[in-house]
């Protein structure tokens, strides 16, 4: 527990009582209150008068947020009589923290349901803070000297649940918490002390209290007092004349009796005068915070009042008499001095004094010896910060009582603002001569964004802008695929051609290409990757592959060689990317890197690729893999071994998704396929895998790149199929059929909706449909790239501008 700090207890009525161990050790009897009594739990009274108030303001959040309002108010205590009364303190103590009680029964602080909350300060963000199985401790040190709002909130979060209860931490029975705060010393002569106060914390409106109590004016739950009894914790209804209480909370007319004969009969120190305990015997004196309205003279005299006699009848050097302080004697104040606590003297023009406590004329010091000493602006003239420095004027509005003079004006003699004139203006806010007046502009530079300087003003819009009431400066960007000549006039390049910058000025600005969709002829669309109007029609088929610079591109098959665009950079770099898969349900492609060895995937539409397994995390360990495809939520692909076989393993890697679209691999399946021709005799395969696809019946179709083979094979590329229905449990074999010895080498995928076939030779980019039957390929067109797809991986039915 830190060494400076000051703790002050707020307690609310009708709560739970607290064990000895929930004592907080700075209530030891060891340590040094300035209370006058003991704050322990628990607390069904309120304490005197103290600086500090706990205001409960309320729920938010649906009622899962509570909200408290500390307060610091010196003005209706008494220094000396009062508990944690700072008047006269040295600096006000900064607040370190709030620890709050919840009701009984409550789960809101037991370790066993959340070890934390969420709480905020001065509308700061919320922070986590601890609890420890009876409290919730919050720190206060972003909270100001003189309070604010602090709010904690019990809703689940994170994992956490809500706890029960927080939606009674104020609410008839009030509050119970621990407001603490730093060290002090409130006077001069004094040590340092700890304070303890305790009263009820209410929200000011309504009945918080218990009968016997009311709700006082700092929204406190008070002691009803003599003479006055409280049925319903609201109300505060007095005996009437003649008559008092004998406790100070009392709840029923019954309770009031002849107020007194004798002084017996009154509170201690108070005197019976006329019936009425009205007056304090010798050795007391008047106070509020009493429970008997006396207190005992001495060291308990009120701030600024001295005992005579037994009596607190004048006052210490440095107060004089006032009938308005609570203890009637008020400080000197700045700019007098008190001799001996009766006289008031001023201490004349042109000084004042350094504390409000003065006792001595020598103590009066000239009010200011240079302008240094006064607020900014204001000049010392005499001793006194009575006017203003030249480059101000003066002004009601500014703390110090002196602005400075602003642009485009002149303050001579810190009297007179004088403007500059049209045209002109200043380099500072602080110009005290016409000379330091210069043209308001000199050229474009010296005006706001987009304003042209005209005539030594900045007036209209330059080239390359327009009028816009939305612009900060009143002149916006002419934008992308227009031009503005004039500063005035906007005007659109026309369809299918854009602008290199959004400040063109001119027609000759305006080539082919395109920055958004409006730039194109419906239906295309602007591929915004190379500024390319792309035929995006509908039921299209556009495949995917990457080609060896990293770059995804997208074929569309309808527009044949004039559908081909590059789409997305990977930010790989260039290499080989041989396998590649395409999801249409959720617009991802799965791709391998052969530099890297690791799968990544694409979310069409985003702006970066994410690395999702290792190569050897899906079964691939011994050879790059060249072709994948993508169905029922796996990756397939062939895992290539040998160069001549008769049989192959095929590899399923299931898939699972979060809900951001991210995939995650799960452990491979394997198969073998053993190939065999129509009479069932294995089939020797010469070749490596180019390519597979997978229709929406689940029928998978391999084909083969190497051309040409062995010369004891046939020439061509080997072509077969296999439904997955005749898989059996993974580790089994299964015979694949083979279609044709003399295939085209292609990379091969079907079409968007699953009914066509499309190949592309992998050595000459020309594409081809193919008889799924027969394996005939018939050509359609060439892309005519020197970079081939090293893998068709998949098609979707729109293009990627439509994302």
């Amino acid at each position: 527990m830190a060494k400076r700090s000051v703790f002050l207890l707020v307690s609310a009525a009708l709560v739970a009582a607290v064990s000895g161990a929930d004592i907080p050790e700075w209530a030891s009897p060891r340590r040094s209150l300035l209370a006058r009594q003991p704050c322990d739990f628990p607390v069904s009274v309120a304490s005197p008068i103290t600086s500090y108030n706990l205001t409960f303001k309320g729920t938010q959040n649906g009622g899962t947020r509570a909200c408290w309002t500390v307060s610091v108010n010196n003005d209706n205590c008494v220094q000396g009589a009062d508990r944690c009364c700072l008047k006269g303190a040295l600096k006000t103590p900064t607040l370190k923290r709030l620890i709050v009680f919840p009701p009984s029964g409550s789960t809101c602080a037991q370790k066993s349901t959340r070890k934390f909350v969420t709480y905020n300060v001065a509308g700061g963000r919320f922070r986590k803070t601890k609890v420890d199985g009876v409290r919730v401790l919050i720190p206060l040190n972003k909270l100001k000297r003189v309070g604010g709002e602090v709010c904690v909130d019990f809703a689940a979060a994170g994992g956490i649940p809500g706890c029960n209860g927080f939606d009674k931490l104020c609410s008839s029975s009030g509050c119970r918490a621990l407001l603490w705060t730093r060290k002090f010393k409130r006077q001069a002569g004094e040590k340092k002390n700890f304070c303890c106060v305790s009263f009820n914390a209410n929200s000011g409106g309504g009945s918080l209290c218990t009968p016997g109590f009311y709700p006082d004016s700092s929204g406190s739950c008070a002691v009803c007092g003599i003479g006055f009894y409280c049925p319903n914790g609201a109300d505060r209804i007095p005996c009437g004349p003649g008559k008092t209480t004998t406790t100070t909370t009392a709840t029923d007319a019954a309770q009031c009796v002849p107020t007194c004969t004798r002084d017996a009969d009154c509170g201690t120190g108070a005197a019976c005068v006329g019936g009425t305990c009205s007056a304090c015997k010798p050795g007391y004196y008047p106070s509020a915070t009493a429970a008997s309205g006396c207190a005992e003279c001495g060291f308990n005299c009120g701030t600024g009042a001295a005992c005579v006699g037994g009596t607190c009848s004048a006052c210490k050097p440095g107060y004089y008499p006032s009938a308005t302080a609570a203890s009637g004697c008020a400080e000197c104040g700045f700019s007098y001095y008190c001799p001996n606590g009766k006289d008031r003297n001023p201490c004349g023009a042109g000084k004042t004094t350094t504390t409000t406590t003065a006792t001595d004329a020598a103590q009066c010091v000239p009010t200011c010896t240079r302008d240094a000493d006064c607020g900014t602006g204001t000049a010392c003239v005499g001793g006194t910060c009575s006017a203003c420095k030249p480059g101000y004027y003066p002004s009601a509005t500014a703390a110090s009582g002196c602005a400075e003079c602003g642009f485009s004006y002149y303050c001579p003699n810190g009297k007179d603002r004088n403007p500059c004139g049209a045209g002109k203006t200043t380099t500072t806010t602080t110009a005290t001569d016409a000379a330091q007046c210069v043209p308001t502009c000199t050229g474009d530079a010296d005006c706001p964004t987009g304003v042209a300087c005209v005539s030594n003003s900045c007036n209209g819009c330059r080239p390359g802008y327009y009028p816009s009431a939305t612009a900060a400066s009143g002149c916006a960007e002419c934008g992308y695929s227009y031009y503005c000549p004039n500063g005035d006039d906007r005007k659109p390049c026309g369809a299918g051609k854009t602008t290199p910058t959004t400040t063109s000025t001119s027609a000759s600005d305006c080539v082919p290409g395109c920055k958004t969709d409006a730039d194109c002829t419906a239906p295309d669309l602007c591929n915004t990757f190379d500024g390319t109007c792309v035929n995006c029609a509908p039921r299209s088929t556009y495949i995917y592959g990457i080609e060896g610079d990293g770059i995804v591109y997208e074929a569309n098959t309808n527009a044949g060689a004039s559908g081909y665009h590059p789409v997305f950079d990977t930010g790989l770099g260039a290499g080989i990317y041989p396998a590649s898969a395409y999801d249409p349900d959720r617009q991802q492609l799965l791709f391998l890197a052969l530099n890297t060895r690791d799968l990544y995937y694409w979310q069409r539409g985003a702006g970066a690729v994410t690395k999702i397994a290792s190569a050897s995390q899906i079964g691939i360990n011994i050879s790059p893999v060249s072709n994948f495809a993508y169905y029922d939520n796996a990756l397939w692909f062939a895992n290539e071994t040998a160069t001549v076989f008769t049989s192959q393993a095929l590899v399923r890697v299931p898939l699972t998704y979060a809900s951001s679209g991210l995939p995650t691999t799960g452990t491979p399946q394997t198969w073998t396929l053993d190939f065999v021709d129509g009479s069932g005799a294995p089939v020797f395969v010469p070749d490596s895998f180019g390519d597979i696809a997978i229709n929406n019946a689940g029928k998978i179709y391999f084909n083969t790149i190497r051309l040409p083979p062995p010369s004891q094979y046939p020439l061509g590329a080997y072509f077969y199929s296999l439904p997955i229905s005749s898989l059996g449990a993974p580790g089994s074999k299964v015979n694949i059929k083979l279609i044709s010895t003399t295939a085209e080498p292609l990379q091969i995928s079907f079409n968007c909706d699953g009914t066509t076939l499309w190949g592309q030779r992998w050595d000459t980019c020309e594409w081809f449909t193919i008889n799924t039957a027969t394996g005939e390929a018939t050509k359609k067109f060439s892309n005519g790239h020197s970079q081939c797809l090293r893998d068709l991986g998949g098609a979707a039915c729109t293009c990627a501008a439509s994302v």
